[in-house]
């Protein structure tokens, strides 16, 4: 077996590490993203923590546009990988998916392919563009996972489990996403910035008697007493699972938190009253065109580099 995995940010390293400790069932790795110094960094790491189970095994970097669906199927079919991990941003998930079909390869992401807060792509309508390949996969007798993060993913596993072996009729599932680690800086994400401040920003979505339930970002709170992690507030969030679980699982209502401190929502609240969370293009004084979010991108923390805290 071989694996190409396509991206080299946060969520991309830990993928990375990950599939080198299990290369004796995955076996070939190739890691692809634009800028090929990421893929040689992750390697360098894995080799360096001796992460790699099987030595025989390849372990690579290759540099791919994953805008670009012609040079995606060309390194595919270079490649001959079993299976194409998505470890990109959301908004690259379609040419992905378009080049594995292509290609008759099996594909595998970790989040929806939208923002979430756009016109047309939040909760419900999220995934529509995305389970609009599943007559297209089976036609080719190609496998799609999507959404095969912690959550999405491994909490949808464990909704369908329970639906299926430990209860009868489920009323109510909520999902709860703390983090309650402490990285030393004033502020900054722990996956791509300009990923999480547009999934943050939109109004939420969530599933109740029957019909899709609609408030803005951040008015809808509880506060939860998590086991180990102690009291935590968490706010009403549009998130990929909710769409999906409603999809397969019978329930009354289903819904997502997140949890967030108040300095967290403070910094938050001034950067999007100030426009800084913007993803339009605007135009400075001296011609030069930039958008805000990637400005701001470009001054927080890399998620990579908040792991030793």
């Amino acid at each position: 077996m071989s694996i190409l995995q396509i991206g080299a940010g946060g969520v991309g390293w830990v993928i990375a590490h990950k599939a080198a400790q299990n290369n004796d069932t995955l076996g070939d790795i190739t890691i692809a993203s634009r800028t090929i110094e990421k893929c040689e960094k992750i390697i360098e790491s894995i080799k360096g923590k001796n992460n790699l189970k099987d030595t025989s095994k390849k372990l690579e970097a290759k540099a791919v546009n994953a805008d670009d669906i012609d040079a995606l199927v060309t390194l595919i079919k270079e490649v001959k990988p079993d299976l194409v991990i998505n470890a990109g941003p959301p908004w690259v998930n379609i040419s992905i998916m378009e080049a594995c079909y292509q290609a008759k390869v099996s594909y595998l992401d970790t989040s929806v392919a939208v923002d979430l807060c756009s016109e047309g792509q939040q909760v419900p309508e999220a995934y529509d563009w995305q389970w609009g390949y599943r007559q297209k996969f089976k036609e080719a007798g190609i496998t799609g996972i999507l959404g095969a993060g912690f959550d999405p993913g491994v909490v949808s596993v464990f909704a369908a489990y329970a639906v299926k072996h430990l209860f009868d009729e489920i009323e109510t599932i909520d999902v709860m996403d703390i983090n309650n680690g402490d990285h030393g800086k004033k502020f900054a994400t722990n996956f791509d910035p300009e990923t999480n401040m547009l999934e943050i920003q939109g109004d939420s979505f969530y599933w109740e008697n029957e019909e899709w339930k609609q408030v803005p970002c951040h008015t809808r709170m509880l506060e939860f007493d998590f086991p180990h992690c102690g009291r935590h507030k968490v706010y009403s969030m549009a998130h990929d699972e909710v769409r999906s679980m409603k999809e397969f699982i019978p329930a009354k209502r289903i819904e997502f938190w997140m949890g967030f401190g108040d300095q967290y929502l403070n910094y938050f609240n001034c950067m999007r009253d100030i426009g800084l969370l913007s993803p339009e293009p605007l135009t400075l004084h001296d011609g030069t065109v930039v958008q805000p979010l990637h400005v701001l991108k470009a001054l927080l923390p890399d998620p990579t580099s908040l792991a030793p805290g």
